[in-house]
C-alpha cells in the first residue's frame, strides 16, 4: 500500500504544469536598487539523457546573500540578492570566446569558463 501510494504521489508531481511552480517568480526589487535582469531558464535543469552543461548557478556568499549566476543566449547574467531574497546588484558579463562552459565559485574568487570549437 505504501509503494502505490508513493508512485502515485510521484506521478502527481511530474503531471503538475511547470506555471504553479513558485520558483519561476523572480523576487521584486527592494527601494532604491537597481531591477534585476529578467532571464527565463525555466527548466533548463531538466537534462536529457545524454550529457549537458548546466546553465544555472547559485552560490553562497558567506556573507548571507547569494550569488545568482545564469548563461543565456545573451551573455551571462550575475545577480546578488540578500538574505531574504531581495535583488541587491546585477550585471551582464559578455562572452569572451563563443562556447560556455560553466562557473565555479572559489573560496575568494568566482571563474567563468568560455570556450571556442577546435
Amino acid at each position: 500500500m505504501k509503494k502505490l501510494f508513493l508512485a502515485i504521489f510521484i506521478v502527481t508531481l511530474l503531471l503538475i504544469p511547470q506555471g504553479f511552480c513558485a520558483a519561476n517568480e523572480i523576487p521584486q526589487p527592494s527601494a532604491g536598487t537597481d531591477a534585476p535582469i529578467l532571464t527565463d531558464n525555466r527548466s533548463r535543469q531538466n537534462y536529457t539523457r545524454w550529457s549537458a552543461k548546466v546553465h544555472s548557478y547559485l552560490a553562497d556568499n558567506g556573507d548571507g546573500t547569494v550569488t545568482r549566476v545564469a548563461y543565456g543566449s545573451d551573455g551571462i547574467t550575475a545577480e546578488k540578492y540578500n538574505s531574504l531574497l531581495r535583488f541587491v546588484s546585477g550585471t551582464r558579463i559578455p562572452m569572451e570566446l563563443p562556447v560556455f562552459g560553466g562557473f565555479y565559485a572559489g573560496s575568494d574568487f568566482y571563474f567563468i569558463v568560455f570556450g571556442q570549437n577546435n
